[in-house]
């Protein structure tokens, strides 16, 4: 009697357990198809909320990869990473693993890329204001047709260029020769007489 008795409740306990596994499968496949359905919509945030609550559900490899997917194609790049290593290291034979492998590759790259942009200085001072100048519909309406001093720098410049070069043709006027004090004065004396 002892042993039935023993047998009824493994087989209570073995029940349970299936039960509460149908459970969290069934609780696994429902974030799952949310978190595809996000995922093909391009909610990529939501996706991955869902597909992490579909791995704690249930512990398959495959959603390691599908939460890498959603992680990176929401520019989550060393959260994707990390979980595209973690797939490889759960799954070592992967059938995808060379892609996994580019993939990581590729988004390492990223991670450098930025890494070096944020330690370069920026290539221009900022500003002082935080927003940019803009013309009111009002101050373009009394410009008119005018142009502005800084459009008419090059005209000018053109024209002071060309009255040079007009200037340089000409023929430039002869110095008066100096006189001698000799010569003025038998002409003062031939203007006297």
């Amino acid at each position: 009697m002892r042993g039935a008795l023993g047998f009824a409740i493994c087989l209570a306990i073995v029940a349970t357990f299936t039960d509460a596994r149908a459970d969290e499968r069934a609780a696994a496949k429902e974030h799952y198809m949310k978190g595809t359905k996000y995922f093909d919509l391009g909610r990529f945030e939501d996706a991955v909320k869902e597909y992490e609550a579909a791995y704690e559900a249930i512990d398959d490899p495959v959603l390691l990869y599908n939460i890498a997917q959603a992680h990176r194609l929401a520019g989550h790049t060393e959260r994707a990473i990390f979980f595209y290593r973690s797939y490889l290291r759960r799954v070592p034979a992967a059938k995808n693993r060379a892609e996994v492998e580019l993939k990581i590759d590729e988004l390492q790259k990223v991670l450098d890329q930025q890494a070096r942009a944020q330690q370069l200085p920026p290539s221009s001072p900022m500003p002082s204001s935080s927003a940019p100048p803009t013309a009111t519909p009002d101050a373009v309406a009394c410009r008119g047709n005018r142009r502005s001093p800084r459009a008419r720098q090059p005209r000018r410049r053109l024209r002071r260029l060309r009255r040079n070069r007009r200037r340089a043709k000409a023929p430039m006027p002869r110095p008066a020769e100096p006189r001698s004090s000799s010569a003025s004065s038998s002409s003062a004396s031939a203007v006297q007489r």
